[in-house]
């Protein structure tokens, strides 16, 4: 064996505990991700729109007709629960966009509006709020990206598993999330992610039942997030119950500065078996045998415990090729390990389709 470095050894404990190894993102700017804001964007706080009823007597625009606009005031002053219905079959998406928007610009929440169909008919319908009725109708502001960008500050967890539960929180698929790179379970780690148009305030609010994650320091872009997108990444590492004497310490990091070190791919990467050699699937992905490195993440080992959703869909997918059957042994496990996405991705397309399975 030959060292990289001709110093005298010593011993020390690496990851002792998970907050010995802290990780932050470098972006392309050259700016290390640190999470600084845990506040909603102002533009994207929800307002209570007070609108003066009284004063507009007249309607404020041509697509609703001034005995449609003096109908919806005088239900709103009424004590019975009438409905007003404008026709709305001559009525382009725009023009019943903008009766939507003026409604709630004048009569804010009072007034609840809606299309449908009325025997044949597409028509718009007006009733007053009742309290149970809610319009969560949000139209994206102009002058923003409409992807957002967020940092995610997460604990003993990877980055796909982190995916997996903010996409869970926020009742959307985990692929609509992007990040530029993968980051280590067993550590304290922040990174960049995006997602198309969804409200900052559920980012946040949503999110909050996560215990080892948090979301913040929102941002808008016109273009999501890539795979790559980053220079590399800033590590905090803590060793602890160091043998050696001060001097020799400096001398080693000064060494590590200068000379670098030999990297470890952990499980994060491939699956969550011990006995799975890592290299060995990153080295068929290289050679473009997706097959080959699908079977070597699904393969059944010793370690396997019996027991686990995870080793039993393993065995049945190793004696009968079957990803289908192979999901049925899930229980707990859905969506959150990179074995049962890679056999849905299996089951969903064709059986021989690794590549999108890998994807």
């Amino acid at each position: 064996m030959k060292f990289i470095s001709q110093l005298d050894g010593y011993s020390g404990i690496i990851k002792a505990r998970f907050s010995d190894f802290q990780v932050n993102e470098i972006d392309l700017n050259n700016e290390v991700a640190k999470l600084t804001d845990l506040s909603i964007p102002a533009d994207f706080i929800k307002k209570e729109v007070q609108g003066n009823v009284g004063e507009v007597v007249n309607s404020p625009i041509d697509q609703i007709p001034q005995e449609t606009w003096e109908a919806i005031r005088f239900m709103l002053e009424s004590c019975e629960k009438n409905v007003v219905e404008l026709d709305a079959t001559n009525l382009t998406k725009e023009d019943r966009t903008k009766i939507h928007e003026c409604v709630k610009k004048v009569f804010g929440k009072k007034i609840v509006a809606n299309t449908g169909t009325v025997d044949g008919k597409k028509k718009m319908t007006f009733k007053k709020h009742d309290g149970k009725i809610v319009d969560h109708r949000f139209k994206w502001p102009e002058d923003k990206g409409e992807y957002v960008h967020f940092l995610v500050y997460k604990e003993c967890l990877d980055t796909l598993e982190a995916c997996l539960r903010i996409a869970s929180c926020l009742r959307m698929p985990a692929s609509s999330l992007n990040y530029a790179g993968v980051k280590d379970k067993r550590a304290k780690t922040t990174q960049w992610f995006s997602v198309k148009k969804v409200e900052p305030w559920k980012l946040i609010i949503k999110t909050k039942c996560l215990t080892n994650i948090r979301i913040g320091n929102i941002v808008f872009k016109k273009e999501p997030l890539k795979l790559g997108q980053l220079v590399g990444n800033k590590f905090r590492i803590a060793l602890r119950n160091v043998t050696g004497k001060d001097d020799l310490v400096e001398k080693s990091l000064q060494s590590l500065a200068e000379n670098g070190f030999i990297n470890y791919y952990g499980l994060q990467r491939f699956g969550n078996d011990k006995e799975v050699p890592t290299f060995s699937v990153g080295v068929q992905l290289l050679l473009g045998n997706w097959k080959e490195a699908c079977q070597i993440i699904l393969k059944p080992t010793k370690s396997d415990h019996p027991d686990h959703d995870i080793s039993k869909a393993k065995k049945m997918f190793f004696e009968s090729g079957d990803a289908s059957k192979a999901l049925e042994q899930f229980n707990g496990n859905k969506d959150t390990c990179i074995e049962y996405l890679l056999l849905s991705g299996l089951s969903k397309g064709h059986s021989n389709d690794f590549v999108n399975a890998l994807a």
